[in-house]
């Protein structure tokens, strides 16, 4: 997650700094140190954004500090400090974006006891400052997580705060963003048994975003034909039966995908009945992103 959002935030910084590059030693260092953040060599990265000032270096050192296999609670002190400073310079330029959400990402998931509204202020000031920017929108869908999966809700609560994130999807901009809260709002469903046409709609809108990681994928594929058999849509169940079953030869549900497609017969057999077979789990959307 670091690795990625370090490869967003790298960029955006390079190409603003290009009208003012200027070729000297420190920014071909920070253009090389961002880089090698973005492919998981934070040390060496590390390193670099330490020799220097400045509020790129200073977010490398904080992003640096997060991504670390260690942290203690010094380190997190440090990292608090490093990106506050950045936000009081400029919170709306591309770093003080940068450094507003990973204020958020320390309260949610970096601190032993997640302090959750100190971690929803900051997305939502995030959000408010700029909603289209691809932090902002990642943003979102990390509110979500907090909010839908919130303890001591009702069920009726819960669908309608459920509902209120579906209602969100239209307007995010990048496929990335996309397809998490798609998969967010998917997994929640039926964790929660909501309306099984509108999950298999999100799942199917996961697919269409785009799935790199290959488990995942898999996973999404699995819950798809599941949902499209116990809604009786035979067609979409025989395709994703097919996806499967030419990508995962080695997957342990293969023998169970092969059985549902070899049920399935004809193109005609639209009333196939419902699955006897659990569907799925899947990655969370927080793990994937």
């Amino acid at each position: 997650m670091i690795t990625r959002m370090v490869l967003i935030v790298g960029v955006a910084w390079v190409s603003s700094a290009t009208a003012a590059w200027s070729g000297d030693a420190a920014d071909v260092a920070l253009a090389e140190a961002w880089h090698n953040a973005s492919i998981g060599r934070g040390g060496e990265a590390r390193e670099v954004f330490e020799r220097y000032e400045g509020r790129a270096a200073q977010l490398g050192q904080a992003l640096s500090l997060l991504g670390a296999q260690t942290r203690s609670v010094k380190s997190l002190t440090r990292a608090v400090e490093l990106l506050s400073g950045i936000m009081e310079d400029d919170a709306g330029d591309e770093l003080g974006l940068a450094a507003c959400y990973y204020l958020g990402r320390i309260e949610q998931v970096h601190r032993r006891t997640p302090d959750l509204p100190a971690a929803m202020a900051h997305y939502r000031r995030l959000r408010a400052t700029n909603p289209i920017h691809p932090l902002a929108e990642q943003a979102l869908v990390k509110m979500g997580i907090i909010e839908i999966y919130a303890p001591d809700l009702s069920i009726d609560e819960r669908r309608k705060v459920w509902t209120g994130y579906t209602n969100e999807v239209g307007s995010l901009v990048t496929s990335e963003a996309r397809r998490d809260l798609n998969l967010l709002l998917a997994q929640a469903g039926q964790r929660y048994r909501f309306d099984p046409e509108l999950i298999l709609g999100f799942y199917l809108a996961v697919e269409q975003a785009g799935v790199a990681r290959s488990a995942l994928k898999a996973d999404v594929y699995v819950n798809i034909l599941n949902l499209a058999r116990s809604l009786g849509r035979a067609d979409l169940c025989r395709e994703y039966c097919g996806k499967f079953m030419s990508g995962y030869r080695r997957d342990n549900r293969y023998h169970m995908v092969s059985e549902i497609r070899r049920e399935l017969g004809g193109a005609n057999d639209a009333g196939a009945p419902p699955a006897t077979a659990t569907i799925a789990p899947t990655k969370t959307a927080e793990e994937g992103g």
